[in-house]
């Protein structure tokens, strides 16, 4: 089993807190035939689902973030984003 599913890590932000999620559920689902037990497959079910509201939470709170940004500033970085990628 590894070290990883066993312990407990400390997240300081959101993000963080995403991507162990998701490795503790890449984890699990790479290990699933060695989980003793039954009812691992809804264990699995309910971390990819905690993944998938996670992500979620994070494109809102961006998207929230650069609203608040002033519109010139927007502007200017909508602007060089289109350069970058012509």
């Amino acid at each position: 089993m590894p070290r990883e599913l066993t312990a407990v890590l400390q997240a300081r932000m959101g993000p963080e807190l995403a991507s162990q999620v998701l490795e503790m559920t890449r984890l699990f689902e790479a290990n699933l035939a060695a989980m003793p037990g039954s009812g691992a497959d809804k264990l699995l079910e309910e971390g990819r689902g905690l993944c998938d509201s996670l992500a979620s939470l994070d494109a809102n709170q961006e998207v929230k973030r650069l609203r608040e940004l002033p519109q010139p500033f927007r502007t200017s970085t909508r602007r060089r984003a289109s350069s970058t990628w012509a």
